[in-house]
């Protein structure tokens, strides 16, 4: 049935460059989808992980294009008639999503268009605050770590679990004030993010701030490790830890001290050298 229809229909190329006509006949759109099948992959339409879709969609991914079949071969004129609509409807609609989202181009069919960068992620736009107390306090405490073991191998999943089970053995009221201060920063940073929106410019916070400098003029090269953690700005509103964090002269550490950055290295060239010595004897390749 489906290759009687293919074969009377007129010949239709099935190249990446072939534009499909929104009005094309059923019978067209079966034999462009059979020669397809032919040329590109002969399992494509007969199992499930390979649907039958025309090749002629420039890239897309749009399950718009997918074409149900009846098992005489024919075209679905049902499911047809659903994919003509939702395409039109999709002509027809406004754009959906995040306000925050844009793009390089208008919607146009079957072109192809870009994401541009947020808003919130431009160098210039004000930095968003963490979404929750935890984080400002694993941060806090993090530094804290670091600076109370300058000398001392850092390791971040062990020293989580325990800046975690001193979070669960905190007050009440202790952790009422690293929530609060989620709510306020919040606030602020949405207010501040529409100004810069409308602008191009921002006032900086007023109730917290991050620490970015090093007193003793050491500087991180990572592009990873390049701020300090949050903490508070009114001197008479922090708490213990935010005060002694302030009187340090470095909060931002590399990932290792210095005097083990050599031996890091040193293991790395030989756990790779051992990775290769072991491909060789069991005769793979290495790349």
């Amino acid at each position: 049935g489906g290759d009687a229809a293919a074969e009377s229909a007129p010949t239709v190329s099935a190249t990446p460059t072939t534009a499909i006509s929104p009005m094309m006949d059923f019978r067209q759109e079966a034999a462009l989808a059979m020669q397809a099948r032919r040329n590109y992959n002969p399992l494509r339409g007969t199992l499930s992980a390979f649907p039958l879709v025309l090749s002629t969609t420039a890239g897309h991914s749009n399950t718009d294009h997918v074409v149900h079949q009846n098992p005489d071969g024919t075209v679905d004129k049902f499911s047809e008639y659903k994919r003509r609509m939702r395409r039109r409807m999709h002509q027809t609609q406004s754009e959906k999503g995040c306000s925050s989202d844009r793009w390089d181009l208008p919607r146009i069919p079957g072109g192809r268009r870009r994401r541009v960068k947020r808003d919130k992620d431009a160098p210039t736009a004000p930095p968003e605050p963490p979404a929750s107390g935890y984080v400002i306090f694993v941060a806090q405490m993090t530094t804290k770590l670091r600076h109370d073991n300058p000398n001392r191998h850092h390791n971040q999943i062990s020293a989580v679990r325990r800046i975690s089970s001193m979070w669960n053995k905190l007050r009440e009221r202790q952790r009422e004030h690293y929530m609060i201060l989620v709510k306020l920063a919040r606030k602020e940073y949405e207010e501040r993010l529409m100004e810069y929106r409308a602008t191009g410019q921002w006032t900086p916070f007023t109730c917290i701030t991050r620490l970015d400098d090093n007193k003793n003029g050491v500087v991180c090269t990572l592009e990873r490790v390049t701020h300090g953690p949050w903490v508070r700005i009114p001197y008479d509103k922090k708490n213990e830890l935010e005060r002694e964090l302030e009187s340090y002269d470095q909060v931002i550490f590399p990932p290792r001290p210095a005097g083990k950055e050599e031996a890091h290295e040193r293991r790395i060239k030989e756990s790779l050298e051992k990775r290769r010595r072991k491909i060789r004897a069991e005769g793979l390749k290495y790349y």
